[in-house]
């Protein structure tokens, strides 16, 4: 009698058993959260992970010297903190607004969005109106536009930028051009700085435009979305990449930093774009 029993009590522990383990693989749901929680825990490594903006659009990323850039030019349509940022045609300094790259949506997938200022900074909003919009710290210390945990790189965080690889032989180009900067600081870095497609061709050595597929050398991987000025055939699509700093030059005016096609350096501290323009926008990591 009590070998039955041992036997029955036997029996039963290895059914349970069975049946956890059919349970556990019928819950595919359980285990998947498990692993997205693993999977959002993991340590950031710039120049491995990406990203992500409010709208979901996935970003990758890039170390140069001791920043943390977003590799691609920002297409959100909001806010980190779900705020829409408006859609227009119009040029307005006092109001927030995006535009697309040569007027055209089917490009923003590559080229992103462009914006104004104001809409880069969040200027003009009565709830931040007791923060600063205009910085020249390094960091800057203004999130923007920029996903929460990166802000908008101030003109003192693109000069470190611009120092770094000027100061590294790997991202200069040596040929004697036709053209020279008029700022000591801004050596012929433009190819290490610009993607190898999208950029109109130039006979001018070391410019952009010269032998692209000896771009990027840096990874940063600038593609020419051009400016968005409010007349037609003036934008300078697959010409130019304009960024916008987060420095207020004066109360219309901020600084940029500006890549062309047939220029060999990048240029922008010569003086202020008004900041009605649309621009593009990089980000850099906190």
């Amino acid at each position: 009698m009590k070998k039955l029993i041992s036997l029955t009590v036997l029996a039963l522990v290895l059914t349970t058993s069975v049946w956890a383990q059919q349970m556990n693989v019928s819950e595919p749901g359980k285990t998947q959260s498990a692993q997205s929680e693993i999977s959002t825990t993991a340590p950031f490594v710039c120049g491995e992970s990406k990203i992500a903006d409010y709208d979901g659009n996935s970003y990758n990323t890039v170390q140069i010297g001791k920043q943390c850039w977003m590799k691609e030019n920002l297409k959100t349509t909001h806010y980190s903190d779900g705020t829409y940022i408006e859609e227009a045609t119009d040029l307005e300094m006092y109001h927030q607004y995006r535009f697309y790259p040569n007027l055209n949506p089917k490009f923003v997938e590559n080229f992103g969005l462009l914006y104004n200022w104001t809409a880069v900074t969040r200027d003009w909003v009565t709830v931040n109106r007791e923060k600063p919009v205009s910085s020249n710290l390094n960091p800057s210390g203004i999130q923007g536009i920029c996903p929460t945990g990166w802000h908008v790189p101030s003109d003192a965080e693109w000069t470190e930028l611009t120092d770094y690889l000027s100061s590294n032989s790997q991202y200069t180009c040596d040929t004697k051009s036709q053209h020279t900067s008029l700022e000591s600081e801004q050596k012929n870095i433009a190819k290490a700085l610009a993607a190898t497609i999208g950029w109109e061709s130039s006979d001018n050595k070391c410019a952009i435009g010269y032998k692209m597929e000896e771009n990027d050398a840096s990874g940063f991987s600038a593609l020419p979305a051009g400016v968005y000025t409010g007349l037609m055939n003036s934008d300078d699509f697959g010409r130019t990449a304009t960024f916008w700093t987060c420095t207020q030059e004066d109360i219309g005016g901020a600084t940029l930093r500006s890549l062309r096609f047939d220029r060999e350096y990048i240029s922008g501290k010569s003086g202020a774009t008004r900041k009605i323009l649309g621009c593009s926008v990089r980000c850099v990591k906190d």
